[in-house]
């Protein structure tokens, strides 16, 4: 904990010197390093989970006939605290036959299929356990 000291002393002269120190200023600095350290490590590990959460959800969500939807999703690193979780039926690798790209007609439905939505319903599924994480790493960070 950093502490201040100082005051003010007669110079022989005739004139007054005056200062304030604080002690303890590199312990401080270094303290808080530590603990951007430690957040930045803590926040980037999360959000890769929910990434990845997110992607199992959304995988458990579709109905699946070929297969190709299933495997063509996956959690993407797009910088150290974003991932984007992306759904393809052409990266799936189950049935050459399927060549047309239909992730959206499942997830958004089409005038003679109803939408099966299940990349909206994976998101909201992680939703709340992202903020009670957030929530619990503030916590933790406060506590270093």
């Amino acid at each position: 904990m950093a502490t201040v000291t100082g005051g003010a002393v007669q110079q022989a002269g005739g004139g007054v010197l005056g200062g304030v120190r604080v002690l303890g200023v590199r312990e401080a600095i270094a303290a808080l390093e530590g603990r951007a350290l430690i957040a930045r490590l803590w926040l980037g590990l999360e959000v890769h989970t929910a990434a990845e959460s997110m992607a199992t959800k959304a995988k458990a969500n579709i109905h699946s006939i070929s297969g190709n939807l299933v495997s063509g999703t996956r959690a993407e690193p797009l910088a150290p605290y974003a991932w984007n979780v992306v759904s393809s039926s052409r990266d799936g690798d189950n049935d050459d036959k399927n060549q047309k790209e239909y992730a959206g007609f499942v997830e958004f439905g089409t005038s003679k299929m109803e939408p099966r939505f299940y990349m909206s319903r994976a998101f909201a599924e992680t939703k709340p356990e992202v903020v009670a994480s957030m929530i619990a790493i503030a916590g933790r960070i406060g506590r270093l």
